[in-house]
């Protein structure tokens, strides 16, 4: 009897302990906890303020997806926070998240995955979109890098300082940050800019530097620094990188071909016996518009491969490698601040009488690791004619080809102690 007794108590007690985790759990996930709430006519705001005050939870959204003065009747019996959010919003294209005390409503978009191995399946995401300019100028900032603070998330704009970022719900308790070379960074939590298309203002970030400081140090000393620390600063360990490629043929304002690609690259560590970097095209598609007045076409030196071996810290082009420093003229002729880490500027151009020197540009290497965080470069305008054959690859016989322009920008962002491209 003491025994069936005993033997009942101990059920009775794991039972017990199974409701309390059961409630404990509904306790960790806000959107279960229940409200019971009176029956009130209302506007949409004024019912989410309602519920604000109810859950002790604050709300983040764009403010255009949901209809902030139309009537709603507010009432819960004992509730889930979930079912009362969904008969308000009444909208199914809504979604809605917890992170941290925000709850963030937002539209997701819904797309097929990328994977090959599951075609069919699709992936949920939201976007923020903006454009970047100068505060004072109001001009674009092309290439400005738009990326999660402590993520290896994140993209550049156009030329005309245009982007689009998109992530998954499990980005919402991060930072969004944009930031670029001279200017200060702006930084605000993600759930405040779900969904939102907004222009961003940088203003220019001084540097008070005495001009005799900058003249005591030598640009070369600086890159034979850079050169020495490429092991410390950069992975030696391979890394997958996931990218989109875009490769476009513009005649006038008319696009004639335009290629597209969701890439996955293998890159290989940063020492010198190491492997060529691999890439693999997970999705892409190709477009042309070739009308019969495009009469010339050209086959000129660019693709997947050209890509790869822009990252001039894994493929080191002559104007970083010491045995080639003698061609080149180099000069500091700047400290500009990203993310509050000061870079010194270093121009570079051919020297005169050094035919084996193509290229023209700057280098900016960050002053406390002397890591190279941005390149930007392009063919010397006096060695245009002898860099055409280097780009055309081919070309209708009877017609004579000259390259105007070639140029590149390279940059490298510090995710935890290393850089990545």
């Amino acid at each position: 009897m003491d025994r069936v007794s005993y033997t009942t108590r101990i059920a009775a007690v794991i039972l017990g302990l199974c409701l309390m985790a059961l409630q404990l759990k509904a306790q960790e996930n806000p959107l279960e906890q229940r409200l019971s709430l009176r029956d009130t006519t209302c506007t949409l705001i004024e019912a989410l303020k309602i519920i604000e005050t109810a859950t002790s939870l604050s709300f983040a959204y764009n403010s255009e997806l949901i209809e902030k003065k139309k009537k709603v009747l507010l009432h819960a019996e004992n509730e889930p926070l979930s079912e009362v959010l969904r008969r308000l919003l009444d909208d199914p294209s809504v979604d809605f998240k917890v992170s941290g005390r925000h709850l963030v409503i937002y539209q997701p978009v819904i797309s097929r995955s990328a994977d090959p191995q599951n075609p069919d399946s699709t992936v949920s995401y939201f976007e923020i979109s903006g454009s970047v300019f100068d505060a004072t100028t109001r001009q674009p900032l092309p290439f400005s890098n738009v990326y999660l603070l402590g993520k290896s998330t994140g993209t550049i704009s156009n030329e005309e300082g245009r982007f689009v970022l998109k992530l998954s719900t499990t980005n919402l308790s991060d930072t969004f940050c944009i930031s670029y070379m001279g200017y200060r960074s702006h930084r605000e939590p993600v759930t405040a800019l779900v969904n939102t298309d907004r222009k961003y203002f940088l203003a220019t970030e001084f540097l008070s530097i005495q001009e005799v400081v900058i003249r005591r140090v030598s640009p070369l000393n600086i890159l034979y620094s850079a050169i020495d620390r490429l092991q410390q600063n950069y992975s030696l360990r391979p890394a997958v990188l996931t990218s989109f490629y875009r490769e476009t043929i513009k005649k006038n304002n008319r696009y004639t071909e335009v290629s597209e690609a969701v890439l996955e690259i293998f890159k290989t560590g940063y020492y010198p016996e190491a492997e060529d970097d691999r890439v693999m095209i997970i999705r892409g598609r190709r477009s042309r518009d070739i009308s019969p007045d495009d009469t010339i076409v050209l086959k000129l030196k660019a693709g997947l491969n050209t890509m790869l071996l822009l990252d001039v810290v894994r493929y080191i082009p002559d104007f970083l490698n010491p045995s080639s420093f003698p061609d080149y003229d180099y000069r500091m002729t700047d400290i500009q601040v990203e993310n509050g880490r000061d870079h010194y500027v270093i121009e570079f151009s051919p020297r005169t009488n050094y035919p084996q020197a193509y290229y023209t540009g700057r280098i900016l290497v960050d002053a406390t690791d002397f890591a190279i965080a941005r390149v930007e470069f392009s063919i010397s305008t006096d060695r245009l004619d002898e860099a055409t054959r280097l780009f055309v690859i081919r070309k209708p016989p009877t017609m004579d080809v000259k390259v105007l322009e070639a140029r590149y920008e390279v940059a490298y962002r510090k995710t935890g102690r290393q850089y990545y491209l």
